[in-house]
């Protein structure tokens, strides 16, 4: 048996080996891998523990329908099979990561070995696409590395089909696709459609000039069984972007400008040299490290350009040329129309970005031709051994002159290294040297090459494969310190997952502002931890499935959003016209996000009864008529009940639900149904498990293993069908005190004046003691209209706020203004990179009362600036305390000053109070500018 697969053993070998880092748990997996894979893949197993699909998440960007996210879909094969039986942590998604370098290597091999039939050529390139700069650029992004492993194997299953098309070549195909669409990033499909299209139609065409009508039909007809296999496998995906569409603005095209981002460099053909010419000057490149990198070694790409270069080739051949050539020029992105041509042209290429993805399927086919014409070029080059050699001295002249240029600009008595680790060592050299160093070993490594004589032609070919091999595990090693692998070690990630709580708890009855400071620190976590928290956390997450809505809020009504999240996840107003029901797809509009704001201005006694991400059910009382407000996006399959009565749902702030809530005692409930997505799962998982166990039973597995794992995979369809009929309550609901949320008005008349500082110290008393109403910087939201007795909500640009001490209240036009107080100090201050901060002014105590800080700052920003005011609290212990307020989304690019608000809570930061200092920073390029003095 070793005999027979000695080649992928060593494959797998050889990566684990190259991927050091990983395979020996030094390193931890970077960026999208923990912060946005990690997340969603933990989350999906929390929900199938507690025996529920993983189809919505309530915890990140007020719910979204995570069925329907594209990039990390959490009901894929493996994320079911995992999530429902050892669940995962960051041990489990670090060995997967792993398993699936050593799975792309094993399908590079089938996929080569089919085309050249060979075993050791099929090795070469297998090492080579898996080692390839490509690869190790890309290991941050899960996704990305799942479209690299799975490609392999679809283009393979499809060759095969192209060659023998009949049930298992149909089916594993089918397989193969589906993998990668639901695990890999989806726009690779879309990518090589067209290559198969042609591929398919050339083999009609000459079929139809051999008259060959049997075999025409017989394509024809499996061409068909795949489509109709496809569709229905897709249907979970088709159903739930259908549905979506109306709601999330990139599932109806992107702009051509959009699908330009990130393309590949024309410089990034450095690369090709040497993958470390790619490292900094981003405004060179103009596009993310990791879009630049197309490195395949040394001698693999003088064999690419022999390959190229071969006459007599054969239909394959040439359409993986031209679509190479085809697919580089448009990676290249708006430097050429190529780009927007096929974005009018090819299907599904207005719905992804990222030109520079592309690469992957260049290489691919690329090194498809390789693995055709990899022997007759080695014996070629063996046989003239002379030009070999030629090809290696001008090489080595070329590097040797780059080392040299880069190593001799070096002042040697300026560095200062550190030798705790390889990334230590090599983040502390000046890149130039380790482009010196890197070259040089290149340089070693070609005159072995060079210089050897060799008795036969196998030993020339181990050594070609042996200079090749080291030289890509020796950039794996080094360019994977800028781009793979991090200083911190996956056991400090574990380390965070025994300390979270199973299940789903109670949402907080705190305000969503202060949820993320009532559970403890995740360490090197810092995006989507809601799904960790298991509570409602609006401002970290990072997904590719956004809604409009959500955007249009988030971006043209900060007051709109202070409000929201300076409330809890169930609050209540009072009864008002509501806006007439839309139907879904929803109104956008900005004027639609404003009528439809619920105002948290009622109070009733509320008490979970149930807590899962689909149901939400509440025992409620109230002893008038108000409208329940749940922080919950509105999407197809939500309903409401009240007492087992549907009843209609309305919108909030054109993105949220409410219901009308009459009074007395109800049991309010909200379910997530969404039948024809969960109709649809069914369907695809049914046809999966067909698929899987015919090819089963057509596989050379004993008889006893075939009964085995029908049985085994019988049961899990079995344990996934119950899912739909089967929820159990989470062990942490366990929690049935009542929770009351109260609001009461702060009346205050025309003629009052009164100091600003008490009247913070009256929003804050005016809430009962067993509900606190947190106020956090938030001088522009509609409460704070509200509390000052303006009724007009929706004209906040009509007043001002001004004034140090006083507010000075007056009427004018039927409207309430207060009067600015007048600066008398005019001298300017520019902030900026260049000076970022203003010098600190010590604050008198008795500016400091109640521990309130307020006071307002004169100021005009342009676009880009990030104007924070810092206010440093000393203590007598000499514990230092910082806080901050931001004012950017406060301020709207004008060359007019506008006068901004403060405001610091220093209740809980001050024991003994030595000093207070305020001062105001701006660490980007574009320019604030204030009045002096006006702290």
């Amino acid at each position: 048996m070793f005999k027979a697969y000695r080649y992928q053993i060593y494959l797998i070998f050889i990566v684990l080996l190259a991927y050091w880092p990983f395979t020996f748990f030094i390193s931890t997996l970077l960026h999208d891998n923990i912060d946005v894979a990690l997340p969603t893949k933990y989350y999906a197993s929390e929900c199938l523990s507690e025996g529920f699909l993983p189809l919505w998440n309530p915890f990140q960007l007020w719910g979204f329908p995570a069925h329907a996210d594209l990039q990390y879909t959490n009901w894929n094969l493996e994320t079911l099979i995992v999530g429902s039986t050892i669940g995962y942590n960051y041990y489990v998604l670090h060995v997967l990561f792993i398993f699936y370098l050593c799975m792309g290597a094993v399908g590079m091999y089938s996929l080569s070995y089919y085309l050249s039939k060979r075993s050791d050529s099929a090795f070469f390139v297998a090492l080579i696409y898996i080692l390839s700069g490509i690869v190790i650029a890309h290991t941050q992004s899960l996704v990305t590395i799942l479209g690299i492993v799975f490609l392999p194997f679809v283009f393979v299953t499809f060759l095969k089909w192209l060659d023998k098309p009949y049930l298992k070549t149909s089916f594993l195909f089918v397989l193969f696709f589906y993998l990668l669409l639901t695990t890999g990033y989806q726009a690779f499909a879309f990518m090589i459609i067209p290559i198969f299209s042609i591929l398919f139609l050339l083999k009609i065409i000459s079929l139809y000039k051999l008259k060959d009508w049997e075999n025409i039909k017989l394509f024809m007809f499996w061409a068909f069984v795949i489509a109709a296999l496809i569709l229905a496998l897709l249907l979970p995906i088709l159903v739930s972007q259908l549905q979506s569409k109306g709601f999330v603005s990139r599932l109806n095209g992107m702009s051509v400008n959009d699908v330009m981002d990130n393309p590949f460099p024309i410089l990034g053909l450095s690369s090709l040299l040497n993958p470390l010419f790619t490292i900094g000057h981003d405004d060179w490149f103009k596009t993310e490290i990791t879009m630049r990198n197309v490195f395949v070694g040394t001698i693999p790409l003088i064999l690419i350009g022999y390959a190229i270069a071969q006459k007599h080739k054969s239909k394959l051949e040439y359409v993986l040329l031209s679509f190479a050539l085809l697919y580089f020029l448009t990676s290249l992105g708006s430097i050429l129309p190529v780009r927007k041509l096929l974005y009018y042209s090819f299907p599904g290429f207005n719905l992804f970005r990222f030109p520079s993805l592309l690469r992957v399927v260049v290489e691919i086919c690329l090194l498809c031709l390789l693995a055709i014409n990899l022997e007759s070029i080695l014996k070629q080059w063996y046989n003239q051994f002379k030009i070999c050699k030629q090809i290696c001295i001008v090489i080595l002249g070329l590097f040797t002159f780059i080392a040299v240029y880069l190593l001799a600009s070096i002042d040697l008595h300026s560095l200062d290294i550190n030798f705790s680790s390889l990334r230590s060592i090599i983040h502390s050299l000046p890149i130039n040297i380790v482009i010196g160093l890197t070259l040089v070993c290149q340089a070693i490594l070609l005159i072995i090459v060079l210089f050897k004589r060799y008795k036969s032609f196998k030993a020339f070919k181990k050594t070609i494969f042996l200079y090749s091999v080291l030289e890509l595990v020796l950039f794996v090693s080094v360019y994977g310190q800028y781009t793979s692998f991090s200083e911190v070690k996956p056991s400090d990630l574990q380390s965070n997952f025994p300390k979270m709580s199973e299940g789903f708890p109670y949402p907080s009855v705190d305000a969503i502002n202060t949820i993320g400071y009532k559970y403890q620190h995740l360490n090197c976590f810092w995006k989507n931890s809601g799904a960790f928290k298991k509570q409602l956390k609006v401002d970290d997450p990072w997904t590719s499935f956004y809604f409009k809505n959500y955007n249009s809020l988030t971006t043209y009504h900060a007051d709109i959003v202070d409000s929201l999240k300076s409330y809890p996840f169930i609050y209540f107003s009072k009864p008002k016209q509501f806006h007439e029901s839309i139907s879904l797809p929803i109104d956008t509009s900005l004027l639609f996000i404003k009528q439809t704001f619920q105002l948290k201005n009622a109070d009733a006694l509320y008490q979970y009864i149930h807590f899962s991400p689909e149901e939400i059910k509440v025992a409620v009382a109230s002893h008038q008529d108000v409208i329940l407000n749940v922080q919950q996006s509105f999407y197809t399959g939500w309903n409401c009940y009240i007492d087992n009565v549907k009843t209609d749902l309305y919108w909030n702030s054109g993105l949220l639900m409410s219901v009308k809530m009459p009074k007395g005692s109800h049991i309010v409930e909200f379910k997530y149904e969404n039948l024809l997505f969960k109709y649809s799962l069914i369907i695809s998982y049914g046809i999966l498990l067909f698929l899987i166990l015919v090819l089963t039973w057509m596989s050379h597995f004993k008889l006893i293993y075939k009964s085995a794992l029908s049985s085994l995979l019988l049961f899990a369809f079995f344990m996934f069908f119950n899912m739909f009929n089967h929820q159990k309550q989470s062990l942490n609901n366990q929690n049935k005190s009542l929770l009351i949320s109260d609001y009461k008005e702060l009346a205050i008349n025309d003629n009052n004046q009164q100091d600003v500082l008490r009247l913070f110290k009256n929003i804050d008393s005016s809430a009962s003691k067993k509900y606190k109403f947190i106020w956090y910087n938030n001088f522009h939201t509609p409460e704070f209209w509200y509390r000052l007795g303006i009724e007009d909500l929706y004209n906040h640009d009509l007043y001002q706020l001004s004034g140090e001490v006083e507010w000075r209240r007056k009427k004018k036009s039927n409207h309430t203004y207060f009067d600015s107080l007048t600066i008398i100090d005019n001298e300017l201050i520019t902030l900026n990179s260049n000076n970022p901060y203003t010098k600190a002014i010590t604050v008198s105590n008795k500016f400091i009362n109640e521990k309130y800080l307020v006071g307002n700052v004169l100021i005009k920003a342009q676009k880009g600036s990030a104007p924070i005011i810092v206010c440093v609290v000393k203590n007598k212990n000499q514990s230092e305390i910082n806080s901050y307020f931001e004012l950017r989304k406060y301020i709207s690019q004008s060359n007019e000053f506008h006068f901004i608000p403060y405001y610091f809570d220093l209740d809980k930061v001050i024991s003994d109070l030595e000093y207070v200092k305020l001062f105001m920073m701006n660490n980007t390029k574009a320019d604030v500018i204030l009045k002096d003095s006006v702290f």
